[in-house]
């Protein structure tokens, strides 16, 4: 038996029974205890940035980046910043 886990949005601990219950995206496993809690991350509604941990509902491109690695979510500018830093071209 799967141990408890906590739900990625609610907070709400629970054992996960069914496979929509998990997502995962490279070595990141998310847990939802329900359809309510799942969907909204599937249809773009509100989502948690994937660095500072904060709600918001995604509004621009900026806010999503997708890779072999999977779905990231970003707030701010900042939070893209710290996660997918800018790399410059070296001096010619």
């Amino acid at each position: 038996m799967q141990a408890e886990v906590a739900c990625a949005a609610c907070g709400r601990n629970f054992r996960p029974a069914f496979t929509f219950q998990t997502a995962t995206a490279g070595s990141e496993t998310r847990y939802f205890c329900s359809q309510a809690c799942r969907l909204p991350a599937l249809r773009g509604d509100r989502v948690d940035c994937s660095v500072c941990g904060k709600a918001f509902v995604p509004s621009l491109a900026a806010h999503l980046a997708e890779s072999a690695a999977g779905r990231r979510y970003f707030c701010s500018e900042a939070c893209r910043l710290i996660d997918v830093p800018v790399v410059a071209a070296p001096p010619p």
